[in-house]
C-alpha cells in the first residue's frame, strides 16, 4: 500500500542534486500532499524529528529519498530540509592535506576535521550532524530578567531535553548566533535538566564586573532583545549519530554523558562556525 506521503517522497527526488537546503512553508507540503498536514505536525516538532530509524510515515518518505528536516518553524510554519545523502553520480574529491595543517571538510552528513602533527595522523568525524529547535522566542517579545515572561515557557521547553550533557546555539532560521554547552551538573539544583538549568542562568544570573565588563548570560541576553526586534530567535541543541575518533567509535547516548567529550564538541563548532562567519556573540 502506497504512503499517504508519497506525493512529498516524488517531490523531494525532482529537486536537483545541487540542492543541499530546501526550506518550505506548511502550505506547500500541503499543496504537494494535496491534503492538509495532521494538527500534530502543526503543534509537535517531535513531529518532523529526525529519527535514525523512522517508524512514522513522513519520516520514512523524506529520509528514504535522501533528506531530513534540520529545523522547524511552528509559529511561523516553516520547514527547513537537508539533504543527507549524495547521489551516486555525484563525486566529491577531497583535496590534499599539507602536513601539520589543518583542514576542516563539510558535507550535509559530516564534519571532519583533520589534523596532522608530528607525532601521526588523527581524523574526527561528527556523522549525521543535526541543529533541533527546542523553542522558539516570537518576534518581538523582550525578554525580562527573573521568572517573567515567557520564562516558563522556554525552561519547561528546555526541562524536557532527555539527555545529560551537550552542545546548544541560539540562532535563527539560517544562522547561529552563539554556541555553548552544558556539562556542568545542575540536577541537584531541582532541574528537570542540565540544559534547562543553563537557561535558567541566561535569564536571571547576571553580573557586571568593576571593569564593566558583563558575563555571559547578561551579554547573551542582551543580544537575544536586540535580535528579537527583527526577528525569531531559537533555541538549538546540537545532535548526531556518532562521533568517530580515529577508530574509535562513540554513539551520542555515551557522549551526551561525557562532559569533556562535550568541551571537545563545542570547541569545534565554535571554531568551524566562526570559520563560516557565524557564531559572532562568542567571545572567543
Amino acid at each position: 500500500m502506497q504512503s499517504k506521503y508519497a506525493s512529498l517522497g516524488t517531490y523531494l527526488r525532482s529537486i536537483s542534486s545541487e540542492t543541499r537546503d530546501l526550506t518550505l512553508t506548511f502550505m506547500e507540503i500541503e499543496k504537494i500532499l494535496k491534503f492538509r498536514l495532521p494538527s500534530s505536525a502543526y503543534e509537535y516538532q517531535a513531529w518532523w524529528a529526525f529519527e535514525t530509524n523512522p517508524s512514522q510515515p513522513q519520516k520514512v518518505i523524506w529520509q528514504n529519498t535522501g533528506w531530513r528536516v534540520v529545523s522547524i518553524d511552528l509559529s511561523r510554519r516553516l520547514v527547513r530540509f537537508q539533504r543527507i545523502s549524495i547521489p551516486s553520480d555525484i563525486k566529491i574529491k577531497a583535496p590534499a592535506v599539507p602536513p601539520r595543517k589543518i583542514n576542516i571538510q563539510s558535507s550535509s552528513t559530516i564534519f571532519k576535521p583533520q589534523l596532522e602533527p608530528i607525532f601521526g595522523h588523527l581524523v574526527i568525524e561528527i556523522q549525521e550532524p543535526a541543529w533541533n529547535t527546542i523553542f522558539v522566542i516570537p518576534r518581538g517579545t523582550v525578554l525580562i530578567k527573573g521568572r517573567h515572561g515567557i520564562y516558563h515557557e522556554i525552561t519547561q521547553a528546555a526541562g524536557n531535553y532527555p539527555y545529560r550533557f551537550g552542545c546548544y546555539a541560539w540562532a535563527n532560521n539560517s544562522t547561529l548566533f552563539y554556541c555553548g554547552s552544558f556539562a556542568a551538573d545542575y540536577m541537584r539544583g531541582r532541574f528537570k535538566s542540565n540544559l534547562q538549568a543553563r537557561v535558567h542562568n541566561y535569564l536571571q544570573n547576571h553580573r557586571t564586573k568593576e571593569t564593566g565588563n558583563k558575563n555571559t548570560n547578561l551579554m547573551v541576553f542582551e543580544h537575544i532583545n536586540q535580535a528579537l526586534i527583527n526577528e525569531d530567535v531559537l533555541l538549538k541543541t546540537f545532535n548526531f549519530e556518532k562521533i568517530k575518533f580515529g577508530q574509535e567509535n562513540v554513539a551520542f547516548t555515551s557522549y551526551s554523558q561525557d562532559p569533556n567529550l562535550v568541551r571537545v564538541v563545542e570547541d569545534f563548532l565554535i571554531a568551524w562556525f566562526r570559520k563560516l562567519g557565524q557564531c559572532q556573540w562568542n567571545r572567543t
